[in-house]
């Protein structure tokens, strides 16, 4: 079984490997459980105040029109948008597997760490560019009823009934188009309330296990724009074995994520790059969500994509616990993130 994880997509870690003797099976920790490492039975949201530009956060969603220069643009928030142009961005994903391989468990990426990968490109003006008209800035409110952007495109409201709306959209090269749209539902119970916000990642922690036995611990730290990352091994492993034998510790890794209440999250790394893709709550009376949920694709794989989330205070922790059975071996990955409400 192939399995994909939230905690890997966040982190700079490429590749995990971890040796496996079966005689010592029970060293280490004997298998036991960090306090911490799991999610509490009970889930309760937040109550945080709400962000900067909350009164202005809507989605926009064109009207079935082939030739708009737009197919959807939500507000949000955080005084970000984002505009999607190109239904087909969101592609098949590619996949983080657990699998054991002799006497060794990997935990690797495959392919693409997202639903969408493309090549970004950053403007002067911090607008984020996915190619086709795909693109994530931020705005500023003029008036009640126009959104200036930070490409230099101009959207204004002309005439609203209901939820149908007429708008104005000047282009970053002058051209004005007239454009229907629909204003999408937006969901707002607590939980979704409390999840969707920024979030500034502050660690990420993982666990690995095999047979139960406890193999090794991962952290990494995001502090003033820079990470750290520390690893410590079980007694099982071999002396000579380093922390770049198992992981990247420089590139890539995230410190800030975007959950919006329309089911898109996005990401923004160290190096530059920012990243997206879909959620959607799969038991939300208990905290669980599902990540990169791309209706319309048939996967060639199996993986859970769900994750556990809990609140207190400012803080959000994201917990993952995948177990994969191959080669006669049973290895077990433990995941939390740690976040903290930007605003």
């Amino acid at each position: 079984m192939k399995i994909k994880h939230f905690l890997l997509f966040l982190t700079a870690f490429t590749l995990l490997t971890v040796s496996c003797d079966d005689d010592n099976e029970n060293e280490g920790n004997g298998g036991s459980i960090p306090e911490g490492a799991l999610p509490s039975k009970e889930f309760s949201p937040n109550s945080l105040n709400d962000e900067p530009y909350a009164e202005s956060a809507v989605k926009y969603v064109t009207q079935g029109e082939d030739n708009a220069p737009f197919q959807s643009i939500e507000f949000l928030p955080d005084g970000h948008y984002l505009m999607m142009a190109d239904k087909g961005l969101f592609a098949k994903s590619g996949k983080v597997s657990v699998a054991v391989s002799g006497n060794r468990l990997n935990i690797a990426k495959r392919g693409n760490r997202l639903a969408i990968k493309p090549a970004t490109t950053r403007s002067g003006d911090e607008t984020v560019s996915f190619g086709k008209g795909n693109e994530y800035g931020t705005y500023t409110k003029s008036g009640d009823n126009k959104y200036v952007l930070s490409s230099g495109a101009v959207l204004e409201i002309i005439e609203e009934t209901g939820s149908n709306s007429t708008i104005s959209y000047l282009d970053r090269n002058g051209i004005i188009s007239t454009v229907y749209v629909n204003t999408a539902e937006k969901t707002v119970d607590d939980a979704t309330r409390s999840l969707c916000r920024t979030w500034n990642i502050n660690s990420i922690e993982f666990w690995g296990y095999v047979n139960s036995a406890y193999m090794a611990y991962v952290k990494q730290t995001i502090s003033n724009g820079k990470a750290k990352t520390e690893i410590k091994f079980s007694p099982n492993f071999d002396e000579e074995l380093e922390m770049d034998d198992f992981i990247d510790v420089d590139s890539e890794a995230a410190y800030q994520v975007v959950f919006t209440s329309y089911g898109t999250y996005i990401v923004s790394y160290l190096d530059g790059e920012t990243e997206l893709a879909l959620w959607n709550w799969t038991d939300k009376s208990q905290g669980i969500l599902h990540y990169e949920d791309n209706k319309g694709y048939d996967y060639d794989y199996d993986w859970l994509g769900e994750c556990t989330v809990r609140f207190a205070g400012k803080q959000m922790r994201i917990y993952e616990d995948y177990t994969d059975i191959e080669g006669g071996l049973t290895c077990r990955i433990i995941g939390v993130n740690t976040l903290t409400a930007k605003h």
